[in-house]
């Protein structure tokens, strides 16, 4: 029986069950393969299914986070700013660093002291995450009305605001929005498109191309627009002003149906795998004039498209500078159908000119005292300029 008691306990120590009410009556319990007694215990013991489903969510994120971030990550620092974002929920709540552990207080009381060593992988790390949570959840009783969604929202916030503010949390719902908009939306009757673009007809036969994120469609759409346009068109406004991205090849395809050689631009980071040059082919669509408008809120890969398009002197920019966001993301799946889109290459263009935090200068700089106005002035300038002879 002694031998048993064991077994039990030290399946409570690695699946993180700190409350295993089958450990204390182990007399009473039959000998069972573990898929079943793990079902048993789950229904015996509800912390255990929390336990295992945080510890799971945190584990896909952490060994995400190692394997791809753009540099190499502390994850003493990560928990830190995680744990401290529930003093948002209760602000008795609060975690220290030290030399060799970490350190939660609740209401100037000691709850738990976590060794950690700098070769702890994201295996560990996330054991001790849990660990934790379990622990202030027991403590707090405002952190046990968390739900996990919740839980997850919080410590994801501060753990991802600690490597930076492009990689962000969503959770399933949010995921499959973003996936909507990018990709189209999934229904019992195939995929609905959600077109980011739209196109008009300005004065003087002059093109209007608006593109408020580059989604899964946009080259089709600039594609089927450049191949109807009249021959006597005098030029294309290609308007970025506000854009916020979207897929970064997409914005690559969009260019090169402008250009027909040369490096468009290139992604680099920690990882071979983020790694990628993106070309421009042969297939130029169109040769005429283009003026790109572009504001401090166009972002990611709008200001890639503008950046591929200046430097390679197919276009002039006009507005204010953009607002340099110079990072691609790669998402990582987390177990409960939420996503971690996880910063992991810097972007340059063909010539090796960073974009994070710099963003793409215009030719022709404008300012004014609000969007709208500074939207129609460089809509005017666009105008202008094409019509020049």
């Amino acid at each position: 029986m002694v031998k048993r008691r064991t077994f039990l306990v030290t399946l409570c120590t690695l699946f993180l069950l700190p409350f295993c009410a089958t450990a204390q009556n182990a007399d009473n319990v039959q000998f069972l393969p573990v898929s079943d007694w793990q079902k048993m215990q789950e229904k015996q013991n509800p912390s255990s299914v929390f336990a295992a489903a945080v510890f799971k969510v945190f584990y896909a994120a952490l060994k995400g986070i190692n394997d791809k971030y753009i540099k190499p990550v502390s994850f003493a620092e990560l928990i830190v700013s995680g744990l401290n974002e529930l003093d948002t929920v209760d602000p008795s709540l609060v975690t220290t660093p030290e030399a060799d552990s970490i350190v939660i207080l609740h209401e100037s009381t000691p709850l738990i002291s976590m060794p950690f060593s700098p070769k702890d992988g994201p295996e560990k790390w996330a054991r001790t995450l849990t660990s934790a949570i379990l622990v202030i959840r027991e403590k707090s009783p405002k952190a046990a009305l968390l739900s996990q969604e919740d839980l997850y929202k919080i410590i994801f916030g501060g753990m991802l605001a600690k490597l930076d503010e492009n990689s962000k949390y969503f959770s399933k719902s949010e995921a499959l929005e973003k996936k909507a908009n990018h990709h189209g939306l999934a229904t019992e009757n195939g995929i609905i498109a959600k077109s980011n673009t739209k196109f008009a007809f300005l004065e003087d036969d002059i093109a209007l191309i608006t593109i408020s994120s580059f989604d899964s469609n946009t080259e089709k759409i600039v594609e089927n627009i450049l191949g109807n346009l009249y021959k006597n068109t005098k030029g294309i406004i290609i308007d970025l002003s506000g854009s916020n991205g979207g897929i970064l090849s997409e914005a690559a395809e969009v260019a090169d149906l402008f250009l027909s050689q040369g490096t468009l631009f290139k992604v680099r980071g920690r990882t071979p795998a983020a790694n990628k040059t993106y070309q421009a082919d042969e297939k130029m669509l169109y040769r005429g004039p283009v003026a790109i408008i572009i504001d401090h809120n166009t972002k990611s890969s709008s200001e890639v498209f503008a950046m591929a398009m200046q430097e390679g002197k197919r276009a002039i920019i006009i507005g204010e500078t953009s607002f340099g966001k110079g990072t691609s993301q790669t998402p990582i799946t987390l177990p409960n159908g939420g996503e971690i889109m996880l910063s992991w290459g810097y972007i340059y263009s063909g010539k090796d000119v960073p974009l994070n935090g710099q963003g793409v200068t215009p030719d022709i700089a404008l300012a004014a005292p609000s969007p709208d106005i500074l939207h129609q002035k460089s809509l005017n300038q666009a105008i202008k300029w094409l019509d020049e002879p």
